[in-house]
């Protein structure tokens, strides 16, 4: 079905209509009562069965409201117990209902919505997926039932408090980002966990990461002012600091396989505390206080010694700003491909 479908007016509306049509005058009374029916677009009761043709057959329910129609309310497909993937985006549903039946779905994406809170989701036992990021959601709820789910993401919220994530043992995906926690919690025991976005939150320290076999880290944009909290993190391939506070590296010598490192615009002024990482490739250190080639000798031995530094960004650092920069810094480092956005001839 292409197009929204208009409220429906109520049958005493409709008769009224049909009698003022025989009478003279009847199309400008019609027109006036139309005008006295019309019901902002944010308020329509719009359901899927208004945008999309159902079939109870079907496995898949997918509609984004950026196409036109919104919806604002989860109803009539209860029926639809095939479904395994429903995905509203981009909508203005304000409440998780009228799902009890869909004990199948294995993913559920209500991004870009209107909801408040996460609730009656208990049926989902076999859900791997929930995305519910860009909506208004303030807790997390006790998820224990979510026993399958390995993906949540629930960026862009208002949620203050993390620590219900530990019901939810084999999360493997956790995106919290641009919400209000101030503390990480609750990730201790997800064994299975191996990628954790919480940026731009309210973070002050890196801590409760201990034993995690974690692969992408990012607190980027938050008020972290030490490297400490990080230690025991030595899967990790992917770290990113960038908008903090932090003065120097310390502490990180058996994070050996990290290959991607982003801490634009912190306070460092030097490159001591890189020595162990010797899988390094990608480099972000612009907007920091690194001023001198002295400062960036660690990064001279790993380039020379593994040869796998390819790119390094020290853009609006004092060090950019000395003579021969370009120059010098292709010298220092003998595998940098490129250095800044500047592609590397040699």
């Amino acid at each position: 079905m292409g197009g929204c479908a208009v409220p429906r007016i109520p049958m005493d509306v409709q008769g009224a209509k049909s009698r003022s049509m025989s009478n003279k005058g009847g199309l400008e009374e019609c027109e006036e009562e139309e005008k006295e029916q019309y019901i902002p677009p944010g308020e329509r009761l719009v359901t899927p069965a208004d945008v999309v043709d159902l079939d109870p057959s079907m496995t898949e329910l997918f509609h984004v409201g950026t196409q036109g129609c919104k919806v604002t309310r989860i109803d009539g497909i209860d029926h639809l117990t095939n479904l395994t993937s429903l995905v509203l985006r981009s909508n203005l549903i304000h409440k998780m209902q009228n799902m009890d039946h869909l004990v199948n779905l294995e993913v559920l994406e209500l991004y870009d919505n209107k909801l408040r809170e996460i609730k009656h989701f208990s049926q989902f036992v076999n859900l791997r997926v929930l995305d519910l990021s860009f909506n208004n959601i303030k807790e997390i709820p006790d998820m224990s039932p979510l026993v399958k789910l390995e993906e949540l993401y629930l960026a862009s919220n208002k949620i203050e408090n993390m620590e219900n994530v530990s019901t939810l043992p084999n999360l493997r995906i956790l995106d919290l980002g641009y919400n209000q926690i101030r503390h990480i919690a609750g990730v201790r025991g997800l064994q299975h966990l191996r990628q954790l976005y919480l940026g731009r939150n309210k973070i002050e320290a890196i801590e409760g990461l201990d034993g995690l076999q974690l692969r992408v880290l990012d607190l980027q944009s938050n008020r972290i002012r030490s490297s400490s909290g990080l230690a025991s993190l030595t899967s990790l391939e992917e770290l990113y600091l960038a908008y903090n506070g932090i003065p120097e590296i310390t502490g990180l010598e058996a994070l050996d396989r990290l290959n991607t490192l982003d801490l634009t615009y912190n306070f460092l002024t030097t490159t001591n505390g890189f020595d162990g990482f010797k899988s390094l490739e990608y480099l972000w250190l612009s907007q920091t206080r690194i001023d001198s080639y002295d400062a960036i000798a660690v990064l001279a031995t790993l380039s020379s010694t593994y040869g796998k530094l390819y790119c390094v960004y020290f853009e609006e650092t004092p060090l950019s700003l000395l003579a021969d920069y370009r120059e010098r810094c292709v010298a220092l480092l003998p595998s940098v491909i490129q250095l800044d956005s500047w592609i590397v001839t040699r």
